[in-house]
């Protein structure tokens, strides 16, 4: 009987003793946890306020690009006024001089017409005084229908838009002076046009040679 009195007062000591290792464990991870909790908030402020900097910065980029595509497009067209080249921007970024096709090459050819070269020769000029740290993008473009009259030679639209753009770059660095470290071609075939295929005066203003110029 007296050995069963003595454990049940040493349980009795016991689970006091005990719940209060426990809850004291318990405080410990409570706190811990919430350090953790806080570590974690603390990044993800720090995360955030590192993404809106990033953000604004960004945005202070585009819209230096913007402006300075502005600049080059109203030189441009000051520059160009009388030759029928188109001076937009695009992407908000870039500024395009678009020449329309049939007034640079026959169909189905890559030789440039003689009206062509007048217009290049203004282009350069403008592109070595206002603009020789820039880069350029040389860019040809046809409409969708097949290669035909120079199938022999140009399988795709895709083979004969890039030989336009070859033609025009070979004029503005050989007969023009024009240096090519910046300068470089795109061929788009029909993949991007600006106006409807299915009309003539579509199909027209898509066979054309962009000229970009890239802030």
């Amino acid at each position: 009987m007296e050995a069963m009195k003595s454990s049940r007062n040493l349980k009795l000591i016991l689970i006091p003793v005990v719940l209060c290792v426990f809850s004291m464990g318990c405080a410990r991870g409570m706190r811990k946890h919430e350090s953790e909790l806080q570590l974690r908030d603390n990044k993800i402020i720090e995360l955030e306020s590192t993404n809106a900097n990033l953000l604004n910065q960004v945005d202070r980029i585009k819209h230096r690009e913007k402006n300075e595509a502005n600049r080059i497009k109203t030189i441009a067209g000051n520059s160009l006024v009388g030759t029928g080249i188109v001076v937009n921007v695009r992407d908000n970024d870039v500024v395009s001089l678009t020449l329309p096709s049939s007034s640079y090459f026959s169909v189905g050819n890559v030789k440039l017409k003689q009206e062509a070269k007048s217009n290049l020769k203004r282009i350069s000029q403008l592109l070595k005084k206002q603009f020789f740290n820039k880069g350029v993008r040389i860019e040809g473009h046809t409409d969708n229908e097949p290669v035909k009259r120079a199938k022999g030679k140009y399988k795709t639209n895709w083979e004969l838009s890039a030989a336009r753009a070859i033609s025009v770059l070979y004029y503005l660095t050989d007969e023009c002076g024009l240096s090519p470290e910046n300068i470089y071609i795109a061929g788009f075939g029909e993949h991007r046009p600006i106006a409807d295929n299915k009309t003539k005066s579509g199909r027209n203003q898509n066979r054309r040679v962009e000229i970009v110029i890239i802030p």
